[in-house]
């Protein structure tokens, strides 16, 4: 370990969770309510609790199953 890294101990739950009907996924990072949600890019939303932390994560379309020219993988 070098002298810039640290160990921090957590008690982080992350659930995923997947909607085939409309190709999103969702991972949570905390059980804290949703106060605003942000797109950060095309198909990406994050939900961001009241006091700033990362409650979870969207992304739709983003199923890698199947390619461009419509094979499952």
């Amino acid at each position: 370990m070098s002298d810039m890294t640290r160990t921090v101990s957590r008690d982080i739950r992350t659930t995923v969770e997947y909607d085939a009907t409309v190709d999103a996924s969702y991972q949570r990072f905390s059980d804290k309510p949703i106060a605003r949600t942000v797109q950060v890019s095309d198909g990406v939303y994050e939900d961001f609790a009241a006091d700033g932390s990362l409650v979870g994560r969207e992304t739709l379309g983003g199923y890698p199953s199947a390619g461009s020219d419509g094979e499952d993988r």
